[in-house]
């Protein structure tokens, strides 16, 4: 048997991952779906992992019966194959800010994808006496990769910056989620995330309760919203100082670093993407608390921070984001006051 039939069995592999779960307990079929959903160019690319492993395998029945069948094609189909999943992977690592974790049918795709290849590397060499044309087919998956890394770079780091949590403002996140677990005894700490991008979330479903831009009278905007933070926070009577260091910090928005994964007992995960895993698994989805950036005073001994808690689960309790002021006594973050700015149903 020919090696260029031999190597098609790398597709066969592709096929049987693509139905056994491959991230997030999900099989690709059903990430396919929910990307088509959410972002259609993402769905495409993981159906034509599919869909090319599937016109490989037709490639391997011609060649099995001895058919004439052109080395571009095949390298064509399995760059297509190789290179719409790296795509898929790259984006959804870097917008994690790591790399996403597969499961058995993830590491069963990757490993047809290494059999395709090598075997279609070696019987290149052999069948084409060494001239190697075909190799401009591979210089195609680095260009495209290449592209991909700075796509999804420019898109994602320009609005998220990597930053590592200290332990004074764990202790602070610590208290906050201690004060609503106490005020909801509903909420259980298992049905609840914490979200790893820390922005104001002044809104909610929406409707934004910013100031409008000064430059555009009719749209409203994440970074006029927290300039006028002091509007919003009026009633908390705070010193200019801790409001000035709470803008300053909150109008980039930023993104925890993978320094640490819970806190007080509760996991840290990307929003974007449990809500996307979670989308056509309703029993799956959790409750999600999201942090603003804190600011405080010179002494340290003051802080600002905006918490939103969204209800995702249905329960009898409303969603909400409010403005905390929090006091340090005796090494302990206490909630002084706080303004709700929005709810939510």
């Amino acid at each position: 048997m020919k090696l260029r039939t031999v190597g098609k069995i790398g597709f066969l592999l592709v096929i049987i991952g693509f139905f056994m779960p491959t991230a997030c307990n999900i099989s690709g079929f059903q990430l396919a779906k929910i990307f088509i959903e959410d972002i259609a160019i993402i769905g495409i690319l993981m159906y034509l992992v599919f869909i090319s492993a599937i016109i490989g395998i037709i490639l391997g029945v011609l060649l099995l019966q001895n058919i004439e069948v052109s080395m571009g094609l095949e390298w064509l189909c399995l760059i297509t194959c190789i290179t719409s999943g790296l795509i898929v992977y790259l984006f959804f690592s870097l917008q994690l800010g790591t790399v996403l974790g597969l499961e058995s049918g993830g590491y069963m795709i990757i490993t047809g994808w290494i059999i395709a290849f090598l075997f279609q590397i070696i019987s290149s060499i052999i069948y084409k006496k060494r001239r190697f044309y075909d190799m401009k087919y591979l210089n195609i998956i680095g260009i495209i990769i290449c592209f991909t890394l700075f796509t999804c770079n420019k898109y994602y780091g320009n609005n998220n910056i990597i930053v590592e949590i200290n332990n004074e403002e764990i202790l602070i996140f610590n208290s906050i989620i201690d004060n609503i677990l106490m005020s909801d005894v509903i909420l259980d700490k298992k049905d609840i995330i914490i979200n790893k991008s820390l922005f104001v979330n002044n809104y909610f479903e929406g409707d934004c309760g910013c100031f409008e831009d000064e430059n555009n009278d009719h749209e409203y905007t994440y970074e006029s919203m927290v300039k006028n933070t002091d509007y919003y926070v009026s009633k908390l009577e705070l010193n200019n100082e801790i409001i000035k260091s709470f803008i300053n910090n909150n109008i980039n928005k930023k993104y925890m670093k993978n320094n640490i994964q819970f806190i007080s007992g509760i996991l840290i995960k990307d929003e974007v993407l449990e809500n996307l895993f979670s989308a056509s698994r309703r029993k799956d989805r959790k409750n999600i608390i999201t942090f603003s950036n804190i600011g405080f005073n010179n002494g340290k001994d003051e802080a600002l921070i905006f918490v939103s808690f969204e209800n995702t689960m249905d329960l009898p309790i409303s969603s909400y984001g409010k403005y905390i002021y929090l006091i340090k006594e005796n090494e302990t973050w206490n909630i002084m006051r706080y303004e709700y700015s929005w709810f939510g149903g």
